[in-house]
């Protein structure tokens, strides 16, 4: 019996997600691919809450592999929606650990433009 090649885009999912985290990490300034993750984490995590199911599920489609699968861990479904509001929770002042302050927008804004570049 001749088995079917798996998809490319399983195949390939944990190459594509590295390049997508070291490309994230270079955008938002962050030392290390552990960064990288827990922001791309967080940023899903904050924009999933917002969506209802029906239009998460859409979005999730369009992701790469693993992506999707950050996407949609740990998601409890009876969450209330959160709406999206003009001063997004996520545009607030942070101090850093080497003591400089920035705004996570500056951060995220970068990482929102990696995700753009690789839903399909």
């Amino acid at each position: 019996m001749e088995r079917s090649p798996v998809p490319l885009k399983y195949n390939n999912a944990t190459s594509e997600f590295m390049r997508f985290l070291d490309d994230a990490a270079d955008v938002a300034g962050l030392a290390t691919a552990n960064q990288a993750f827990m922001l791309t984490e967080g940023v899903v995590r904050v924009f999933r809450r917002r969506l209802v199911v029906r239009d998460a599920i859409a979005f999730a489609d369009v992701l790469p592999a693993v992506l999707r699968a950050i996407f949609v861990a740990d998601w409890d479904i009876d969450e209330p929606v959160k709406r999206f509001v003009h001063q997004h929770p996520l545009i607030t002042a942070e101090r850093h650990h080497d003591s400089r302050t920035t705004t996570t927008q500056q951060v995220y804004a970068p990482m929102l433009n990696v995700l753009g570049r690789v839903v399909t």
